[in-house]
C-alpha cells in the first residue's frame, strides 16, 4: 500500500510506519551520540503516556541514554482507520525493534491510563519483572476520559468568563484569520479539570505506593506548560491553564504521600514544541511559529528530544538544579527571556497572511507536524508499497 497524508478537518488521520520508525531512529541517534553525558540516572522507569511527544522522548532518553529498564503506558490503535494504525502504534513498534537489537529492556502496555485496569496491569508487571521503580514520568495529554459510570468526559480549550478574539492560523488554507472562542461553561471547566488536571497523576502514585512498588527516594515528574502573555486568555488563564495549575496541587499531595519513602516530586514546565495538541490549537500554532523563528535565530531552539535530554542530563539527575517558588523545574526560561518575548509580541502585532512565511517559521512547523505521522522525511521513499499491518510485542 502507498500511504499519503490524509486529513479530517486539520488532523492527519494516516501514518507511515517507515517514516515513524525513521523519526524514532533519529531521536535514538541524537541520544546515543550524547550518552557520555548521562552517568548516574534512573534504573527502572515507568512512563505514563509513552508513544508520542515528550512521553516518547522520555522513553527514548531513559531506555537508550541511561539504559534503564522501562515500562511505557500508551493507548494506540491498530488499523484504527481503514488499514492504517496510528502513529503511536508505529512509534512503539520502532521502539521495540531498536531496544531488542541493542538488548535493552523496554516493555509497553497498551491500555487506557485513566482506568484502574491499566494501573493494575502495570503494577502486576512491575512486581513480576522489576520489583520496584525509581522514576515515574506522567505525560498524558488527552481530550477525554471515562467517568466512573463509563460516560465520556470531554476537555475543552476555552477562555473563562469572557470570549476571546485574536489572530489565529487556518492551517488548511495557510491564512491568518481573526477567530473568536466563547467562554467555557461551568460544566466544561469541571470536565476539563477532570481530564487534564493532576488527579490521575495522584491516583497513579497512590496505587503504586500502596502496592509497594516504589523505591526509597523515588522521583516522579509531570509535564506542564505556562503560556506566553500573548495567548494567556485562551491558555494560561483559560480552562487548560486551570487544569495545568492543578498539577501544583497534586504535586503537594503526592509529596506528602511519598514522605516516608523520601520521594521527590516536581512539575516540569516545558517550552512548547510541535505536538498534536499544540499544532491543532490555532492560537498556539501561530505563537509557536513566531517563537521558533526567533529562537532558531538565537540558537536556542529545542525540539522534544533535545529538551528532554537536557532535562534528564542537567536537571533531574543534577542535585544542583533550581526550582521556582512552586518547586517547579523551569525548562522554559529561554522562551521566557525578555528579549525573546519582546520580539514575539512585535511580530504578533505585524504578522498577516502575506508576510507569514517571512515573519514566522510556520511552514517548517507544518512540516514537523506531518513528521509526527511519519511523513516529509527526504530519506524515506513514499512511492513504494509497504506493509501497514505491523504487530508489536505489547501487553
Amino acid at each position: 500500500m502507498i500511504i499519503k497524508p490524509r486529513f479530517r478537518k486539520s488532523f492527519c488521520i494516516t501514518s507511515h510506519p517507515i517514516g515513524c520508525e525513521y523519526n524514532v531512529y533519529n531521536q535514538i541517534y541524537y541520544v546515543k551520540k550524547r550518552n557520555l553525558f548521562l552517568k548516574e540516572g534512573p534504573k527502572k522507569v515507568l512512563i505514563i503516556g509513552s508513544s508520542s511527544g515528550f512521553g516518547l522522548a522520555s522513553n527514548i532518553v531513559t531506555t537508550f541514554g541511561f539504559e534503564a529498564k522501562t515500562i511505557g503506558v500508551f493507548h494506540g490503535e491498530k488499523n484504527y482507520f481503514q488499514n492504517y494504525s496510528n502513529e503511536g502504534w508505529y512509534n512503539i513498534a520502532a521502539l521495540n525493534k531498536f531496544s531488542k537489537i541493542l538488548g535493552l529492556y523496554s516493555k509497553n502496555i497498551n491500555c487506557d491510563a485513566f482506568s484502574n485496569e491499566c494501573k493494575n496491569k502495570v503494577i502486576k508487571l512491575i512486581k513480576k519483572e522489576l520489583g520496584k521503580i525509581d522514576l515515574v514520568i506522567y505525560s498524558i495529554y488527552s481530550k477525554s476520559c471515562k467517568s466512573i459510570n463509563n460516560k465520556t468526559i470531554n476537555a475543552v480549550i476555552k477562555p473563562i468568563d469572557k470570549k476571546y478574539k485574536n489572530k489565529s492560523i487556518n492551517v488548511n488554507k495557510n491564512k491568518i484569520i481573526k477567530s473568536t472562542i466563547k467562554p467555557a461553561s461551568k460544566k466544561e471547566i469541571i470536565d476539563t479539570l477532570s481530564v487534564m488536571g493532576g488527579l490521575d497523576w495522584e491516583l497513579w502514585m497512590t496505587a503504586l505506593k500502596e502496592s509497594n512498588v516504589l523505591e526509597n527516594g523515588v522521583l516522579t515528574i509531570a509535564y506542564s506548560y505556562i503560556s506566553s502573555d500573548i495567548i494567556s486568555p485562551i491558555y494560561r488563564d483559560g480552562t487548560i491553564g486551570l487544569a495545568k495549575y492543578d498539577f501544583d496541587r497534586s504535586a503537594k499531595n503526592i509529596h506528602k504521600n511519598l514522605r516516608k519513602l523520601n520521594g521527590n516530586v516536581n512539575v516540569v514546565i516545558l517550552k512548547p514544541t510541535i505536538t498534536k495538541s499544540t499544532y491543532l490549537n490555532p492560537y498556539m500554532n501561530l505563537y509557536i511559529s513566531i517563537l521558533y523563528k526567533i529562537m532558531k535565530k538565537k540558537n536556542l531552539h529545542e525540539d522534544c528530544i533535545s529538551q528532554i535530554f537536557r532535562l534528564m542530563s542537567t536537571c533531574l539527575y543534577n542535585k544542583y538544579y533550581e526550582t521556582d517558588k512552586y518547586n517547579r523545574i523551569r525548562m522554559d526560561t529561554w522562551e521566557k527571556r525578555t528579549d525573546i518575548q519582546k520580539e514575539c509580541k512585535k511580530i504578533w502585532r505585524n504578522v498577516n497572511t502575506y508576510n507569514l512565511k517571512q515573519k514566522t517559521d510556520y511552514f517548517n512547523c507544518k512540516r514537523d507536524f506531518l513528521r509526527l505521522f511519519g511523513f516529509y522525511f527526504s530519506e524515506v521513499n513514499y512511492k513504494i508499497n509497504i506493509n501497514t499491518d505491523i504487530d508489536i510485542d505489547i501487553i
